[in-house]
């Protein structure tokens, strides 16, 4: 009840002020929506993450990482799982 009673009174002093309440979330003044933009996609192979690992893979790959040896063998199943499974390509690994 102690809600109801305290709604009443909200919509009692809303219409004594110079705000009115036309509907739920709105006080008096209408704004337009925003159109929503769509997003740019960036493809899979151009992400910087998966530019990144690629990156990260070639140093492996010539023996100059300074990761540790766990960290090196998931970033290379990773990259062996992304090119048995087509998400990149092999040029994308020997640019």
């Amino acid at each position: 009840m102690k809600m109801k009673e305290q709604l009443a009174a909200m919509m009692i002093m809303a219409s004594m002020s110079d705000y009115s309440l036309t509907e739920q979330g709105s006080i008096g003044t209408e704004r337009k929506p925003q159109p929503i933009k769509p997003k740019k996609l960036t493809p899979f192979n151009k992400q910087e993450g998966v530019l990144n690992m690629i990156n990260d893979y070639k140093l492996i790959k010539q023996g100059k990482s300074k990761k540790g040896i766990y960290k090196q063998n998931r970033i290379k199943n990773k990259i062996n799982e992304w090119l048995e499974s087509g998400m990149i390509k092999n040029e994308d690994v020997n640019k």
